[in-house]
């Protein structure tokens, strides 16, 4: 994540670097032994699957245990979740212009889509209740009817929301504005214009469910969490569970979830040497168009990291289909197997993410009792300092190739739990396996070779 550590580097002076370290870590093996060892980890936890998991009866077959409910929660968390986003839009606007004085930039970035997903992994969905466009458009609502209900084109699936994060990826990436109050607040402003002319238009539900990108994104993370939130109903269930498919996903929800995957592993892998220098190789063929090669160069470097995934997933799921020798449409194997991706998401995206949260975050401590930079010390802990020393490399790589190789493991378990429901016996569900095995390995692999380079080459 470039542009926050050299934006929020000002709350770090000499010690920013990538993923939060100033520092190198010598590691105990060789990183190939690392690399080896967590191939071979998730490769055993597809012969266990193989041996030991049963055909099930579908996505809802899992038991839970329904949780005493505490009043007011929801609540609770829908005036937070609205009092943040006001404070934030008006710090943007209104505030000092210094990225670490003002709390606009550290919310977005690091507290609002890091910390929310983190929180939506271990939690659920809490982001049900905190999102605050839904709940300000809910307000509104109470006070006459304001959609038009219009219907929903089916045609337009979920390209509202693909469209939103490529947005938001490149604004969180490439764009050297990013660390700006001033159009953090834009940005936001821009985006809540879309969100409520679209709910508007299609209703609350409906847009969320089509072009809600942070509703879906959150959506699809909680699903792996312990616990499950419907309707004011909180159940306890086991771990993952919850992303077996209960249908399969269209071509625009695909597209959405591999978005996230790749857009994450784009963001990983401008910090490694091979990409700075094919990056300056390109824009060293394109510097005679001016200012607007940098953008044009990562533009291209972003937008190739999707296609590649997609053309990669739909040439697997295609030889899933050949090896499982099955007539059904690659639309539906495709759509079917597409959700078992979401852990391995969610593992590159606590690994990455990890020291961005743990370090910059803390700054809101800070920044809450002065949250526009005028001097004032609201809570009294305006003199609150980053404490460095609750993480070190170690600790991030250790947790990094955990949390990778958790992530693949529960992915073949999805993979191969979906398996058994779709082919017509064990053993077909078994060779049909195979290429998504052959996938998850190679980026088991991958992820770890970038998740290091930052740390330990």
């Amino acid at each position: 994540m470039p542009f926050v550590i050299a934006v929020l580097g000002f709350l770090l002076p000499g010690e920013a670097a990538a993923h939060g370290f100033g520092m190198r870590y010598d590691l105990p093996l060789p990183l190939d032994y690392f690399i080896v060892g967590g191939a071979a980890a998730v490769f055993l936890s597809f012969v266990v699957a193989a041996l030991f998991l049963r055909p099930h009866r579908g996505p809802a077959s899992y038991r839970t245990l329904t949780l005493p409910s505490v009043p007011y929660v929801g609540t609770i968390l829908r005036v937070i979740g609205v009092v943040a986003f006001v404070v934030t839009i008006f710090a943007g606007f209104f505030g000092v212009p210094s990225p670490y004085k003002n709390i606009s930039v550290v919310m977005v970035w690091v507290i609002g889509w890091v910390g929310v997903a983190f929180a939506s992994v271990l939690l659920g969905n809490i982001w049900a209740y905190l999102n605050p466009w839904s709940t300000l458009f809910a307000w509104a609502e109470r006070m006459g009817k304001i959609s038009l209900d219009l219907r929903y084109p089916p045609w337009l699936g979920a390209w509202p929301a693909v469209a939103s994060l490529f947005v938001f990826a490149w604004l969180e990436i490439n764009w050297s504005g990013s660390g700006v109050p001033l159009n953090v607040a834009i940005a936001l402003t821009a985006f809540s214009i879309l969100t409520w002319t679209g709910m508007m238009l299609f209703g609350r539900a409906i847009w969320a469910q089509n072009g809600g990108m942070f509703v879906m994104i959150f959506a699809l993370f909680a699903r792996f969490a312990i616990l499950e939130i419907r309707e004011g109903t909180v159940r306890l269930r086991p771990p993952v569970v919850g992303l077996l498919a209960p249908g399969p996903a269209s071509f625009s929800e695909i597209v959405f979830v591999i978005l996230i995957l790749a857009t994450v592993t784009y963001d990983g892998f401008t910090e490694t040497e091979p990409f700075q220098s094919a990056a300056l190789a390109l824009f060293s063929q394109l510097q005679g168009l001016g200012s607007i090669a940098v953008p044009i160069v990562s533009t291209i470097g972003l937008a190739s990291f999707p296609l590649l995934f997609v053309a990669a997933y739909f040439a697997v799921a295609a030889l899933v289909r050949w090896t499982g020798g099955t007539r059904v449409p690659l639309g539906i194997v495709a759509g079917t197997f597409v959700y078992s991706l979401v852990p391995i998401a969610i593992a590159y995206h606590l690994a990455h993410y990890l020291s961005l949260l743990v370090f910059e975050g803390q700054n809101v401590i800070a920044l809450v009792s002065d949250p526009f930079g005028f001097g004032w010390d609201l809570f009294g802990t305006v003199g609150r300092r980053v404490d460095l020393t609750v993480m070190n490399a170690q600790f991030l790589w250790f947790f990094s190739v955990g949390v990778i190789v958790i992530g693949h493991i529960a992915a073949v378990y999805l993979a191969h739990a979906e398996a058994m429901r779709l082919f017509a016996d064990r053993r077909t569900a078994l060779l049909s396996q195979i290429p998504m095995l052959i996938l998850m390995l190679a980026y088991t692999m991958t992820s770890l070779w970038i998740i290091a380079q930052p740390i330990v080459v």
